[in-house]
């Protein structure tokens, strides 16, 4: 598969899954494909070599910027910030004896907050999981460089 496609497929997830998200401009997504090829794996065999030289793909010096880094990470950062000041703000649901009272609109209103909140919710983990991926990539390319 080209880098093109990734990159559009990339896009395409990012759009469905994670809207409101900014992801990288195309040439620095294109400088990480060029560093990192991309492979297809059809098992977990070898996982854990996988991880380890994720690092090669985060060369700051000579592809990307630390700084460059430190900005995405930061929005991925304001993101999670975000989503937990929404995350305070849902208002609580009235649950109380009568609830065959409530119609139906009331009912779909708060179903939607929940489903919201479970979305805010998953792209927080997503977001933690990138972050803690950037530090045992900045790890080993540290590690490698000493």
């Amino acid at each position: 598969m080209g880098p093109t496609r990734i990159i559009e497929q990339y896009f395409s997830y990012c759009e469905e899954l994670c809207q409101g998200f900014e992801p990288l401009a195309r040439s620095s997504l294109f400088t990480i494909l060029d560093v990192c090829k991309s492979s297809t794996r059809k098992s977990l065999q070898g996982i854990d070599y996988f991880a380890a030289d994720a690092g090669e793909g985060f060369e700051a010096s000579e592809i990307l910027k630390e700084n460059q880094i430190r900005s995405f990470f930061g929005r991925m950062d304001r993101e999670r910030q975000k989503a937990s000041s929404k995350e305070s703000n849902i208002i609580p649901m009235d649950i109380d004896n009568n609830a065959g009272e409530n119609s139906n609109e009331e009912i779909e209103l708060d179903l939607e907050a929940l489903e919201d909140f479970q979305d805010i919710e998953a792209a927080v983990e997503e977001t933690t999981v990138i972050i803690n991926t950037f530090a045992s990539a900045k790890t080993a390319l540290e590690t490698s460089t000493t």
